[in-house]
């Protein structure tokens, strides 16, 4: 009778132990197909917040591009905001010395800088050079030069080098020698200074520049500049290195005061939001598609490859396909410039342009990629520029570009990029790992444990029945990322704005 009890009681248990085994493979295959699910869904989300949240721009070459101001409006209206926040900049500097008497500056420096009136002087010397970097015949060219470009553009201008800043920053103190010497023109006191300090451990250049002359002298254009008189100036070659920035100069005013003939008489984007012509519905293929201002594809080939390309897009799409180089934006934004240029060429109203801006060199390029019409509305949130690859040089960056534009007149989107899958599936793997730990853990909790009435019944043939848990720690760690903002007023609050390098 008691073997019979030990017997039923052994197969209550065996029955009992493969219920709870099958309830775990039930489990498992759920939590497996859960997991993989999951894992499909969060790649997808990845890439969208990826997509999202990652991009270099947003894509100026939507459809509200038509109307979209320039962007030196809104760098102007930032550059004001932080100015009417930082106005005490140079005021306070100068309040500092002024404090306990005139403390050995300059004599051009006003008793009263905080209330001194701008004004517009006569009979200025365009070389001030106190820290002695020229000849008097070097001076004498240069002079003539800079009167030149006065005349011509009417806005101040004017070199000027000194020993010492006597306590003040190299931004305040140029502003200051500008303004308090009456160099500025106009009701705005439009002009530029390129100030170069010898200073002793503050040696450096700046060049500085008030009213409309901040819109022309951008970030890009002074550090063009800069780039043009670095080496010189570090190696001592002064006169070299203010010759080449006063040609510079000339250019750049030219560039902003002489458009294309291709603008329509009238029409200045400069100064604010061009009303944009009707385009016809279909390409005209008597028109050329690969405009090459710059010279760069004069290989006979080259060019008949390209345009064999396009005319086959066309012909393909529908849809307009242009290539336009140029050596100047003209001081406009580049995808403005390729877009304007798109449209005052008549151009059909669906279409694509790649635009090439060269650099002083051959090696050097900027180019983006503007959409027109269905394309921009279809683009919205995309953005070609930042898709385009520049790793292989200008002609690397035109086949992307050919390659993305046939991609998407196509299937109506860009391709999924390579490295933002990969990024997107590692990100997905380790999210699911997560969710189907603590999944696991909860169904496991609320597991039942069987607890055998008779002990011995944990071995077997005299071999310990072992259980084994794994266990998953992990550590997450988070950078702050560091912003700052500033603006910059002269020593009687005028607004100007500068860049320049130190050495």
């Amino acid at each position: 009778m008691e073997n019979n009890n030990t017997a039923g009681t052994e197969h209550s248990e065996s029955s009992r132990e493969k219920e709870e085994k099958q309830k775990k493979a039930v489990i498992g295959c759920f939590v497996g197909c859960l997991f993989f699910l999951l894992f499909i869904i969060s790649i997808f989300i990845a890439i969208a917040f990826i997509e999202t949240f990652l991009e270099d721009e947003p894509t100026p070459e939507s459809a509200s591009l038509a109307a979209q101001t320039p962007a030196w409006v809104d760098d102007a209206a930032s550059e004001e905001a932080a100015g009417s926040a930082a106005q005490a900049d140079g005021a306070s500097e100068a309040a500092a010395y002024r404090a306990d008497g005139n403390n050995g500056l300059p004599a051009w420096y006003p008793a009263d800088p905080l209330h001194f009136p701008n004004f517009h002087g006569e009979n200025l010397a365009r070389v001030v050079d106190n820290a002695d970097t020229l000849t008097p015949e070097q001076e004498k060219e240069l002079t003539e030069q800079i009167e030149n470009i006065v005349q011509k553009y009417n806005f101040g201008f004017v070199i000027f080098t000194d020993k010492s800043t006597h306590g003040f920053s190299m931004e305040t103190y140029s502003v200051d020698f500008f303004l308090f010497n009456g160099y500025g023109l106009g009701d705005d006191f439009r002009g530029t200074v390129f100030f170069h300090s010898l200073e002793p451990g503050n040696r450096g250049w700046r060049t500085t520049s008030v009213g409309l002359a901040q819109q022309i002298f951008n970030y890009r254009v002074t550090n063009g500049l800069d780039d043009l008189i670095d080496s010189d100036i570090r190696a001592g070659r002064h006169y070299e290195a203010y010759k080449k920035y006063v040609a510079g100069v000339e250019n750049i005013y030219h560039d902003y005061f002489v458009l294309p003939a291709w603008y329509l008489a009238g029409v200045n984007p400069h100064e604010g939001p061009v009303n944009l012509p009707d385009l016809p519905s279909s390409p005209d293929m008597s028109k050329e598609h690969l405009i090459d201002n710059a010279g760069i594809f004069n290989d006979a080939a080259t060019r008949r490859a390209i345009e064999e390309k396009i005319t086959d897009f066309i012909k393909k799409t529908g849809n307009d396909l242009v290539v336009f180089t140029d050596t100047s934006t003209h001081n406009i934004p580049i995808k403005q410039y390729g877009r304007d240029f798109y449209y005052f060429n008549g151009f059909s109203k669906d279409g694509y342009i790649f635009v090439v801006r060269k650099g002083q060199d051959d090696s050097s390029y900027s180019s983006a990629a503007v959409l027109i019409g269905r394309p921009a509305e279809l683009c919205q949130d995309c953005d070609f520029s930042a898709r385009i690859d520049r790793e292989n040089g200008l002609s690397g960056s035109l086949e992307s570009f050919m390659g993305l534009t046939s991609f998407f007149a196509e299937n109506e989107r860009l391709p999924i990029d390579q490295d933002l899958l990969i990024l997107a599936f590692i990100i997905s793997a380790f999210i699911n790992l997560i969710v189907t730990i603590i999944i696991m853990t909860v169904i496991k909790r609320s597991m039942t444990v069987i607890v055998p009435a008779d002990a011995d019944s944990y071995l077997a043939a005299f071999n310990l029945r072992t259980h084994w848990s794994k266990y998953l720690y992990k550590s997450v760690s988070k950078t702050r990322r560091q912003k700052s903002s500033s603006g910059s007023r002269s020593s009687n609050g005028t607004s100007y704005s500068s860049s320049g390098r130190n050495y």
